[in-house]
């Protein structure tokens, strides 16, 4: 498996912002990549989760395998100690059954329910999956280089707010010099096209990390760069605020924001396209490619609906759009 070391790491979001975002830079020797590729990136447990496993098991080697997160395979292993767990393992309980599984660390349901034989509990633990962030470079800029845009994960748990395994990795525990195992993943269905056409890409948050590398890629396209990013705040959580504008303002790239919380009303990357779909429609009509990156659960339906209605001529919409995926000149990648 190949080994990455950070070279630097940059906070992005202002000390402000109830986000933490940075910027993590990796050397890299060895891996090639090209833009719109993903890095899989595996992480570890933190020294916390491998302190009170010790305190059970001394000699296992915890590397390859979760310990924040419990199996069902795992419940079904402890159910002849746990009516409880018998209960949770009903159909009727799946959602109490994954509140538990989320609450519940490895170490602490060996401390409730007792030790396993080794055997048993490797056999039954979740192996440590890698995690999947979009490169934000490429390497006709940084040939060395892999550059990430991390957000920190966090969620609320009965133990209190608690972060991502992979986010706070790469941003509480890797420092400058760190290393760390990454494979790239290609992304073969998500490249820019020839430099002579133009481009629409929509990527709000950290949904803009693929298209900083499509920039650097078509820095001196002929076709049109024309970017829509949208944040909570400009002063906050304008990510590559000055690669962005410098761009902007040699005109190799048309930008669109969309600051949700900066005025009385909302405003978001849909509201920003909305207003020009007048030149939407010409660049589409001309061949135009449009694409999409970031949450798929609100974000990405919302965004698909605007484009619908605006793309919606003669054909009907639903067509029109089903027709650029066909002719892969619509093209989304959203988690």
């Amino acid at each position: 498996m190949p080994i990455v070391v950070v070279k630097d790491k940059k906070r992005l979001s202002s000390r402000d912002s109830e986000k933490d975002v940075y910027s993590i830079i990796l050397h890299n020797e060895g891996l090639e990549y090209e833009v719109g590729d993903v890095l899989k990136i595996y992480p570890q447990n933190s020294n916390e989760l491998l302190d009170e496993m010790k305190k059970f098991y001394k000699d296992i080697d915890f590397t390859n395998y979760d310990l924040r997160l419990t199996s069902t395979k795992m419940l079904k292993v402890i159910a002849d100690r746990s009516e409880h767990i018998k209960e949770l393992l009903k159909p009727m309980n799946f959602v109490k059954r994954q509140e538990f599984m989320l609450n519940n660390s490895i170490p602490e349901v060996i401390r409730g329910f007792g030790q396993l034989d080794e055997e048993v509990l490797l056999n039954n633990l979740l192996k440590m999956r890698p995690r999947s962030y979009s490169i934000a470079s490429s390497m006709k800029e940084h040939p060395n280089e892999i550059h990430l845009l991390v957000s920190l994960t966090k969620f609320k748990t009965k133990r209190g707010e608690e972060k991502g395994t992979a986010s706070s990795f790469l941003i509480d525990t890797m420092d400058v010099g760190s290393s760390f195992r990454a494979e790239v993943g290609k992304k073969e269905h998500f490249r820019p096209p020839s430099d002579e056409k133009d481009i629409i890409m929509i990527g709000p948050g950290t949904g803009i990390a693929p298209f900083i590398g499509f920039l650097m890629e078509r820095k001196n396209s002929k076709g049109l760069n024309w970017l829509f990013f949208g944040e909570r705040s400009r002063k906050n959580e304008f990510y590559y605020e000055d690669l962005l504008t410098d761009l902007q303002r040699e005109g190799k790239l048309r930008l669109d924001l969309a600051f949700s919380r900066d005025q009385e009303e909302k405003v978001y990357v849909q509201h920003k396209i909305k207003e020009n779909e007048g030149e939407i429609r010409e660049i589409i009509a001309k061949g135009g490619h449009i694409y999409l990156c970031g949450d798929a659960k609100k974000m990405a339906k919302s965004v698909e609906s605007v484009l619908k209605e605006i793309l919606n001529k003669k054909a009907s919409s639903e067509c029109e759009l089903a027709k650029m995926k066909m002719e892969k000149r619509y093209l989304t990648d959203v988690y």
